[in-house]
């Protein structure tokens, strides 16, 4: 009785363990022949949100917070730099200012920098005698190199109202190395920016070989989060 109860609990074993490996051996199987998938995926481009935005206008009743302002270049801006003997060998010269006016109409602080580039210093016109005898300036064609940028060592910058800094921009060898540097908050303007070319003590000579010359400058004003 015993050994018929063993014989039959070992043959059950058995059959037990082939289902068992044959249970395995399907799902190894399954696993090597698994497929997932991932997808579709879709990947789009916004738009860049501008923390910042910065707007240039002129500086007049009308609007002296440059509410009108705008953010594209603004051209045509012409001043006469008008010279002045104030003794026989001595030239005063000033040109009427160019008043600005800037606002950061962001949402965020930004600190706004203003360059300066020289485009061109060209003999605009005819020849004077003035420049050829007095000045001995024989480059005074029209369209030749001209004198006047070497003249022009500073540009006096005025900043009121909410502009928190001013400084004085300084041309050099042709090009202004010092900019304007100003914090600006959130809505914040600055009514005025003064630029006023200011000259004196020039020699006779210096302002005969200056004379129907044309400078050409362009202004930059950048906009930097500071968050």
């Amino acid at each position: 009785m015993t050994g018929r109860l063993g014989r039959w609990s070992i043959r059950s074993a058995l059959a037990a363990g082939l289902a068992v490996s044959l249970v395995l051996g399907a799902g190894v199987v399954a696993l090597l022949s698994d497929v997932v998938t991932i997808g579709p995926i879709t990947l789009s481009s916004g738009e860049v949100d501008l923390a910042h935005d910065v707007r240039v206008g002129f500086a007049d009743e009308a609007d002296p917070t440059c509410a009108e302002g705008v953010d594209g270049p603004i051209t045509g801006l012409v001043r006469d730099l008008e010279f002045e003997v104030v003794r026989q060998d001595r030239v005063n010269a000033t040109a009427a200012p160019l008043e600005l006016c800037l606002a950061n109409v962001g949402a965020v602080p930004a600190r706004i920098d203003i360059e300066w580039a020289l485009l061109s210093d060209a003999e605009s016109g005819a020849c004077t005698d003035v420049e050829r005898e007095l000045g001995g300036d024989v480059t005074c064609e029209d369209g030749d190199d001209g004198e006047l940028v070497e003249l022009l060592p500073r540009w006096r910058l005025r900043a009121e109202a909410d502009c928190t800094d001013s400084s004085t921009g300084q041309f050099s060898g042709g090009g202004v190395v010092v900019p304007l540097r100003m914090s600006f908050d959130a809505g914040a303007s600055c009514s005025r920016l003064g630029l006023t070319p200011f000259l004196r003590g020039l020699t006779l000579e210096q302002a005969a070989r200056a004379q129907t010359d044309s400078v050409v400058l362009e202004i930059r004003v950048i906009a930097t989060d500071v968050r």
